[in-house]
């Protein structure tokens, strides 16, 4: 839904990342321009570090310059968060959105 919001208000390019393939497939099916999986950070490095290395990889690959305008983080995964961080130019908004529903029982 996030997607189809963005497009309708006109967003350029719409870049999705997420810990599961099937999902970067799923958000390049429904409007995504680019879908790009999380790697896994197996080499133990510090996290932050992690993600900035890999988003400076991202933005040099899809000429992000400095970063994007917006970031909508919406899907949870730390990983994702932290990249998200990462990919949002100096100046820009990141905002994270999250789904949780709970119960009294």
């Amino acid at each position: 839904m996030t997607i189809g919001v963005a497009r309708a208000y006109g967003v350029k390019k719409i870049i999705a990342f997420d810990v599961e393939q099937s999902r970067v497939d799923f958000a390049v099916k429904y409007g995504a321009d680019v879908g790009i999986p999380s790697p896994m950070n197996t080499a133990g490095i510090e996290p932050l570090e992690f993600a900035s290395l890999f988003v400076s990889e991202v933005m040099t690959k899809h000429k992000l310059g400095s970063g994007v305008d917006l970031t909508i983080e919406a899907s949870g995964a730390e990983a994702c968060v932290q990249m998200g961080v990462h990919i949002t130019k100096p100046g820009g908004m990141c905002m994270l959105s999250s789904l949780r529903l709970f119960t009294s029982d």
